[in-house]
């Protein structure tokens, strides 16, 4: 009895996988997260123009993603990032998309930012195009948690097999770099995230970053 019992759990469960991963995919619908985001245009010694209305969302290519925030930030000294936030399921490689458009693409060594007592795992991609190079820094964060591409298609399967939604942000950096100023790259990078979390709350720092470090973990 235990064994038909088992049986048949498989059964079901290969049942869902089949319906969750072979039937079309509906256009992903987002819990609106990006409208509980208050990310300031304008920080001390940052100004920014907007990029979101260049990511047309009605693009077959973007089905997985609900809504984007998209700014170029200048500082002071005349450094530049692109923040990106994508409200997304289902997510897509940066490494992908950038291959696809046919720039040449290399994955670096990954990078640990610490924001407001949060420790934060980045990947980094050098892409070049044109003889323009640009770094990649990204990390993805679902409901508060930081998520690594393993654990983020474990969690894809268990919303979908339970038909529920969730608050899956992707948050990226772009910065015109050269092979050269990898390392200055990254360092402007954790400025602008300095700068930016001393502008969010709390719970804006969770969608962002995932929750706090515990205390006594050694941060």
């Amino acid at each position: 009895m235990p064994r038909i019992k088992a049986v048949l759990a498989l059964a079901v469960l290969l049942t869902a996988l089949s319906l969750a991963f072979l039937l079309p995919k509906p256009r992903y619908s987002g819990v609106g997260i990006l409208q509980r985001l208050d990310i300031p245009a304008a920080m001390t010694g940052w100004l920014s123009r907007d990029f979101s209305g260049e990511i047309n969302l009605m693009d077959e290519r973007y089905r997985f993603v609900s809504g984007a925030f998209s700014r170029e930030y200048v500082n002071r000294y005349n450094e530049s990032l692109i923040f990106i936030v994508l409200d997304a399921g289902n997510f897509h490689n940066p490494k992908t998309c950038f291959r696809m458009s046919g720039a040449q693409v290399r994955e670096l060594s990954g990078t640990v930012f610490v924001i407001k007592g949060r420790r934060v795992p980045a990947r980094v991609v050098y892409t070049e195009a044109r003889g323009r190079g640009t770094l990649i820094v990204y990390w993805m964060c679902i409901d508060g948690k930081l998520a690594d591409w393993a654990g983020q298609k474990f969690k894809e399967f268990q919303y979908m097999l339970f038909n529920k939604k969730k608050a899956g942000l992707m948050v990226r950096m772009d910065i015109p770099v050269t092979t050269d100023t990898v390392d200055l790259s990254l360092k402007l990078a954790g400025e602008f995230l300095r700068d930016l979390s001393n502008s969010l709350d709390d719970e804006q720092l969770g969608y962002l970053f995932g929750a706090p470090l515990k205390k006594g973990s050694g941060l």
